[in-house]
């Protein structure tokens, strides 16, 4: 097993800031840190992946972090982040919305906007990175539901943050192979919190639900070959057009959804150790592919390895952030 990196500031206020700083720039994005009052400056993390999901617990006194642009357009990824507020209190700020989260409660903001956290007390927050694309969410309506509480109402909001508060207490514990896995699972509690809560930009929208409702359809049933845009059509019962009118915002058509995410799932599966014995090609036609030309064609075209390379080097060595003052 690998464990996750820890990290805690040593020095003056300066180095800690300094330290501090480095660390989060590198593991949850570039971001400017001010330490609020008199006392002194201490902050501590725990972070890894678990596949595409990126984690991160924080421990810090009192302090603000704030994203401007010019940080964004030093690091564009696209993704959405997920704060857990466990201890101490914290002000999230996004666009023209702020929200004041207690424990328990959990805010997302979108890391290509600029925003801002303002640490009152000392905190402990669990964070959680996710590419946009696996939450089945346009960039609108991302905006629409940043900077607001969740957490309050019951069910699936409330059982997100459980969720993730086990998994960060017990990931030491899991397998590396099985981490992509249980990230996976993070993220579909995440896309069904949203679904549930009713703060989505297009929740009164017809087609909106359906594209999400499509969405988890595929990433459930990409072991199916025969999975493609009749087999969804047939069972949601609607035209085909409406599917494509479903995703005629996003990046990419739903058939170009169900082949990405298929090459997503055997990347994570070349990490898995267990399937050491299993050939390159069996693992592609696990996932739904059935021919290993176009698969290993397409795949190079998405990692810009060849499988056979990518497989050999992910499982030779597990990267770690390149943190100073970080252990194992």
């Amino acid at each position: 097993m690998t464990p996750s990196s820890q990290f805690n500031t040593v020095g003056t206020l300066r180095e800690k800031l300094d330290q501090w700083s480095n660390l989060i720039w590198d593991v949850v994005g570039r971001l400017d840190t001010q330490v609020i009052g008199d006392g002194p400056f201490e902050a501590s993390a725990m972070f890894g992946h678990a596949g595409t999901l990126q984690y991160c617990r924080l421990d810090a006194t009192p302090h603000r972090v704030e994203r401007g642009q010019a940080m964004i357009s030093r690091d564009d990824r696209d993704l959405v982040k997920l704060v857990v507020q466990q201890r101490g209190r914290a002000i999230f700020a996004q666009g023209d919305r702020e929200v004041c989260l207690e424990p328990g409660q959990w805010a997302l903001y979108d890391t290509r906007r600029p925003y801002s956290v303002t640490n009152l007390t000392q905190v402990r927050q669990l964070v959680m990175l996710v590419p946009r694309s696996e939450l089945g969410l346009r960039h609108g309506a991302v905006g629409a539901l940043t900077a607001r509480g969740f957490g309050r109402c019951a069910g699936i909001e409330r059982m997100l943050p459980t969720y993730l508060a086990r998994l960060f207490s017990e990931i030491d514990e899991v397998e590396h192979s099985s981490r992509a896995e249980l990230g996976t699972i993070a993220t579909h509690l995440l896309r069904m919190a949203l679904l549930e809560s009713g703060h989505k930009s297009a929740t009164s929208s017809s087609r909106e639900i359906l594209r999400l409702q499509v969405h988890d359809f595929v990433q459930q049933n990409l072991m199916n070959p025969q999975l493609n845009v009749e087999l969804i059509a047939s069972r949601f019962r609607c035209s085909k057009r409406n599917l494509h009118k479903a995703f005629s915002d996003d990046e990419s058509t739903l058939a170009q959804f169900i082949w990405q995410s298929r090459l997503e799932r055997v990347r994570d599966a070349f990490g898995d150790g267990r399937l050491a014995s299993r050939s390159v090609t069996e693992i592609a036609y696990q996932w739904g592919f059935n021919n290993a030309a176009h698969f290993s064609k397409a795949f190079k075209a998405r990692f810009g390895l060849t499988p056979t390379r990518y497989r050999a080097d992910v499982l030779s060595s597990i990267a770690v952030p390149d943190v100073s003052n970080a252990t194992h």
